[in-house]
């Protein structure tokens, strides 16, 4: 019982290591309203977000690793795709492109047309 214990006490200590805490902002076309919320970022690969609005909307979304390698061996130029969901009901397909190793921007559109555009950084 006690190997069982040390190793899940290290499992969570290697696993708490292998993401930083991020945040977001976003804006809707068109609209004054700023999105703000944060990321949870996974050494392994994509993240998990939310966006909330002083107005009640809220935005959850997944991005997926990157499927485009950075230039020259960096994390610039990364890229990669992923959805999103808000609480009105819209639903978007986004698209991410690193701007360096700590931030990314990008966008999304629903089925509407509508865009949404944000942007992640690494305080």
């Amino acid at each position: 019982m006690r190997i069982d214990r040390r190793l899940a006490a290290l499992l969570a200590t290697l696993l708490a290591g292998c993401s930083y805490g991020y945040r977001a902002s976003g804006q809707f076309a068109g609209n004054p309203e700023i999105l703000a919320g944060s990321v949870q970022h996974s050494f392994a690969g994509g993240a998990r977000f939310g966006l909330h609005g002083a107005s009640g909307l809220a935005c959850e979304g997944h991005a997926e690793p990157p499927t485009a390698p950075g230039r020259d061996g960096a994390c610039t130029g990364e890229g990669g795709s992923g959805t999103m969901r808000c609480n009105d009901g819209r639903r978007f397909a986004i698209a991410w492109e690193a701007t360096s190793c700590r931030s990314f921007r990008g966008s999304g559109r629903d089925a509407a047309g509508n865009v949404m555009e944000f942007a992640v950084r690494r305080p």
